[in-house]
């Protein structure tokens, strides 16, 4: 049973399924307004850990904070090119 958590803030464990694919869940896609075919922007650090951003935020972020267009490009082309089915999230339950 996952415990209550403050308002605005959610976490639970996500399962990696056998094609390296996640499930966000349904709580938190909501309260994100996250719907099938949006982008994330995944963040990885070694020491810190593992997170995503909705990838529109993030990148108007990265324009306001000044940087330039060239340093996140190839991260932007990889993106919009980026062909991979989506998850069933059936598929991914036990």
């Amino acid at each position: 049973m996952q415990e209550e958590t403050p308002s605005g803030l959610y976490m639970a464990p996500v399962k990696i399924g056998p094609k390296g694919q996640i499930v966000i869940p349904k709580e938190a896609r909501e309260m994100f307004g996250l719907r099938p075919g949006d982008r994330l922007m995944l963040l990885a650090d070694e020491n810190r850990g593992i997170a995503l951003h909705r990838y529109d935020v993030f990148r108007r972020m990265l324009e306001e904070a000044g940087v330039p267009q060239r340093a996140f490009a190839a991260a932007e082309e990889q993106a919009v090119n980026s062909e991979e089915p989506a998850c069933n999230p059936e598929d991914e339950r036990e």
